[in-house]
């Protein structure tokens, strides 16, 4: 990656490189901030170890102790991984909770990176902070429910 790209990435994002297996091999340092995890808690780490057991796919024979610091709904995951294996970037949000039970939400891209033989080699999960906006959403959900005499 050219540096002036990486280094931009790195100032405005949350960071995360995967290998196939997904294995975490890099996490930047906001990533690491804004999850409260250090560095050395999530590298050689599965990511799928951040999912709880209950929602992942029964046919994975991944079955490792869990944290479950990422909400996602068990549909989603096969969502993610379909379009994945299509070689395609996904899109969406990701509600995250942190080593010390921070809740975060994040806009996120999830990007094949490929060889050249156009095999999939690892990922690149590219990830903007959107948690004041949530929980802007979800104070407006609150005032509508309020102001609408159902609470």
């Amino acid at each position: 990656m050219n540096h002036d790209y990486k280094s931009i990435l790195e100032q405005s994002n949350l960071l995360v490189i995967l290998d196939k297996a997904g294995t975490i091999k890099y996490v930047n340092d906001k990533f690491c901030n804004t999850s409260t995890f250090r560095y050395d808690e999530l590298i050689g780490r599965k990511y799928i170890d951040f999912i709880p057991k209950k929602i992942r796919n029964s046919e994975e024979k991944i079955y490792q102790e869990v944290i479950g610091i990422i909400d996602i709904k068990e549909k989603e995951i096969g969502e993610i991984m379909d379009t994945l294996n299509r070689k395609e970037n996904w899109r969406g949000i990701i509600k995250n909770k942190g080593k010390i039970g921070n809740t975060f939400w994040t806009s996120t891209i999830i990007i094949p990176i490929l060889d050249f033989d156009g095999n999939i080699n690892e990922f690149y999960l590219v990830q903007t902070d959107i948690t004041d906006l949530e929980i802007a959403k979800n104070s407006n959900r609150i005032i509508e429910i309020t102001n609408n005499g159902i609470l």
